[in-house]
């Protein structure tokens, strides 16, 4: 197949966040089209797309045949990183499913092999709150998160390297940054600074986690929780 696959708005967007790299590690792949498309613009060397179910992972190898990419990109069939031997070349995609699915791939992944992970690009699709305190539990620095609207819904990818490989680490993520996402969080603070109009998608997106926010305020577990980001948000606007 010579003509290049057709990716979603998201997916695009996830390997526009990814540096080139000689491996890409497709955690929970799908159908293949992440590791194929890397492999074809040539952002990947080489690919391994892997799948805890094996009817997703046929349905990917069937496509790394049709596009001719058997001797570049390989399927695993396996719980997330498990049993995987990382290199600090590598690039791990984990998308597609919850923050504390993804969350807890992470952390079921060997210690000694969780420290060679090179840039991590994760897009879950709700509890981003909870995947972020995982990211920093685990020493992983978050150093880019972009917005993207697919069919009316607003989603957030995030990227995520070693704190020991980031010159500039950030300190310990506020409440706020938590909740909004620290690159989003400093995002918005620019764009309300410039007095200007936010632009389309941060608006969406400020308004999603303001109703999320009013949404968790009626669960008394998380009320001190909103009432720490209430005042960030108000410190924020006092500015």
């Amino acid at each position: 197949m010579s003509r290049k696959i057709h990716l979603s708005v998201r997916m695009r967007m996830i390997l526009e966040m990814l540096q080139p790299t000689p491996r890409l590690l497709d955690v929970g792949c799908d159908h293949g089209y992440l590791s194929v498309a890397a492999v074809e613009r040539n952002i990947a060397a080489t690919a391994v797309a892997i799948d805890v179910r094996s009817k997703p992972l046929e349905k990917a190898t069937n496509l790394i045949s049709k596009c001719n990419l058997q001797h570049l990109i390989t399927t695993d069939l396996a719980d997330g990183l498990n049993n995987i031997e990382l290199s600090r070349q590598d690039a791990i995609i984990i998308a597609g499913m919850g923050g504390i699915e993804i969350g807890e791939i992470l952390r079921r992944t060997d210690l000694a092999e969780r420290n060679k992970i090179g840039q991590v690009i994760l897009h879950p699709t709700r509890s981003a709150y909870e995947l972020r305190k995982v990211l920093q539990e685990l020493h992983l620095d978050v150093v880019d998160e972009r917005l993207c609207r697919e069919k009316e819904k607003i989603y957030v990818i995030i990227k995520a390297i070693p704190v020991e490989s980031n010159s500039n680490p950030s300190a310990r993520l506020s409440e706020a940054e938590l909740f909004f996402g620290p690159c989003l969080w400093q995002e918005l603070q620019t764009q309300l600074k410039s007095e200007q109009t936010l632009d389309t998608l941060m608006f969406g997106y400020l308004n999603n986690r303001l109703t999320a926010l009013n949404n968790l305020n009626y669960n008394t577990d998380y009320r001190q929780r909103c009432g720490l980001i209430r005042l960030e948000l108000e410190g924020l606007y006092n500015r």
